[in-house]
């Protein structure tokens, strides 16, 4: 199983695979935070990355875009 820790650079919205949830539930959480609220969501890996500093909440909506897109039936 892969696992996945998500959490919000703007307040304390965290989501996990520890938590229960897949993969896939997981990123559609973090993608509804952020669109609810604007806030940044990032990777427990790469949270401290400074590629991610360029455009980091746009870059990980993309990211999650593309894994529910290739989770679709």
């Amino acid at each position: 199983m892969d696992y996945i820790t998500l959490h919000c650079t703007d307040c304390d919205w965290t989501a996990s695979t520890d938590d229960g949830y897949g993969r896939v539930k997981v990123s559609r959480l973090a993608i509804e935070h952020h669109c609810h609220s604007g806030h940044t969501v990032v990777s427990d890996d790469h949270a401290d990355s400074p590629q991610e500093s360029i455009c980091p909440s746009r870059r990980r909506l993309d990211h999650f875009e593309r894994l529910m897109a290739e989770t679709q039936p």
